[in-house]
């Protein structure tokens, strides 16, 4: 038997069902404009997720952070240009 929540609209069509996977933020990691890593806790369990979140407008001078994932580390490089200057965001790092 499984365990868990499930909502359902006036039509009685399931909205929300927690009873298979809901993400779960584990942390928010703001850059500092250098490269890292950030290895998520075992507690938490499921697939890890990353995504970036940046200041401001876009401009070609800026170079944005490239995140990635290998098992439960993500990973944060700045691959930028001579003439481009990093900028600083924020990783939000989850489960789901």
């Amino acid at each position: 038997m499984a365990f868990g929540l499930r909502v359902f609209d006036s039509a009685g069509v399931a909205i929300l069902d927690t009873t298979s996977r809901v993400a779960t933020l584990v942390a928010k990691v703001t850059t500092s404009s250098v490269n890292g890593s950030y290895t998520v806790p075992a507690s938490f369990t499921g697939n890890v997720f990353a995504s970036v979140m940046r200041y401001g407008q876009r401009s070609p001078n800026w170079c944005e952070p490239t995140v990635t994932v290998s098992g439960r580390v993500v990973s944060w490089v700045y691959n930028r240009a001579s003439y481009q200057t990093n900028i600083n965001a924020d990783i939000l790092i989850g489960v789901y």
